[in-house]
């Protein structure tokens, strides 16, 4: 771009004001900005950025950057996400679900009892009904009995 232009002219001034004092706020700033927290602002040239050396430093500081927080939030009781309440709650829910694990355990419990009663009751049945059989094979016998004596009875009458 030629000097002369007006264009060039206010980006000459903004670079010049920028290097100076860092109040005027244009796109090498803002560069500047993001260049400085990751430790290469001495990397920072407004007419020619290389671009490997830039990119390689901006990505060891952004993994840096993530690993420290994913490391604080896994170490802390609450997340920059969530607050202290949602500790709280979660401390609750926690509790709630032990509560109900022991209910279940209980109810568990329960059930196993009342099948084992189930099994004593048909055991008894079965006994009930073994002896019912009994008495009807006793009963038949003593219909046949009565039947054969009834018979020879009429044979000598």
């Amino acid at each position: 771009m030629d000097d002369s232009r007006l264009n060039k002219k206010i980006n000459n001034w903004a670079e010049q004001t920028f290097r100076r004092h860092r109040v005027c706020k244009n796109s090498n700033f803002r560069i500047y900005s993001q260049f400085e927290p990751c430790g290469i602002a001495s990397l920072f040239n407004d007419t020619d950025i290389d671009k490997q050396p830039v990119n390689n430093a901006i990505h060891v500081k952004l993994m840096s950057d993530f690993k420290q927080k994913w490391n604080e939030d896994l170490h802390s009781d609450t997340t920059r996400r969530n607050g202290p309440g949602d500790v709280a709650e979660l401390k609750s829910l926690t509790k709630l679900i032990k509560t109900n694990q022991k209910t279940l355990s209980d109810l568990n419990e329960k059930t196993i009892e009342i099948i084992e009663q189930q099994e004593e009751i048909d055991e008894d049945i079965k006994e009930v009904d073994r002896y019912e059989l009994e008495i009807q094979i006793a009963i038949t016998k003593i219909e046949k009995y009565s039947q054969r004596s009834t018979s020879v009875k009429n044979q000598f009458a």
